[in-house]
């Protein structure tokens, strides 16, 4: 009788070891994905109109952004100092390391070629690009789609964002309602 009960206590103990160990694995899969993919922010400007507006609330992916790099028409969030309460900015990158960029006739051409649609972005300041700009290693070339109302790397007091400015991927805006859903 003896051996019936204490093999029903083992099993007992062993359902709990798994359970135990499955909560754990699901925490800890939680975890990461909150750390890694849910940072929110607040968008504070209209730089990036229509595709996220003054008042929105995203989601910004921190890890895949560190695991396989940042690309050119990715959306990001950076900083402009290394004080974690810094202001957040959002634009869209639209050059990498080793792009050379240049504004021609308020377009934007990167390697010698239009970057984005035609007439997508259209700027009537040129800021520091008068002439083409080689990007040195590590530099990103950050521009708001709503170009004229967005302070960006054309400008000295953004210039070129380096990596170690960014946040991560803007992906998700979960406020509004009007505007949620994946953005890129």
């Amino acid at each position: 009788m003896a051996e019936k009960y204490g093999g029903w206590r083992r099993q007992k103990k062993r359902a709990v070891y798994v359970y135990l160990m499955e909560t754990a694995i699901v925490l800890f899969l939680a975890a990461l994905f909150t750390f890694g993919f849910c940072k929110q922010i607040h968008i504070n400007e209209n730089s990036m109109a229509p595709c996220l507006l003054e008042g929105d609330t995203a989601l910004v992916d921190r890890l895949t952004g560190k695991i396989f790099g940042v690309r050119r028409g990715n959306i990001i969030a950076f900083r402009l100092s290394e004080r974690a309460e810094a202001a957040a900015h959002v634009k869209r990158v639209a050059a990498v390391p080793g792009d050379t960029v240049e504004i021609r006739e308020g377009s934007l051409y990167v390697n010698g070629e239009l970057f984005g649609e035609a007439g997508m972005i259209d700027m009537k300041a040129e800021g520091l690009v008068r002439e083409a700009l080689t990007l040195e290693k590590n530099e990103y070339f950050v521009l708001g789609d709503n170009a004229d109302e967005s302070e960006d790397s054309r400008y000295l007091d953004i210039g070129c964002i380096t990596r170690d400015r960014i946040i991560g991927k803007v992906w998700f805006v979960i406020t509004p309602f009007s505007s949620f859903g994946i953005k890129s």
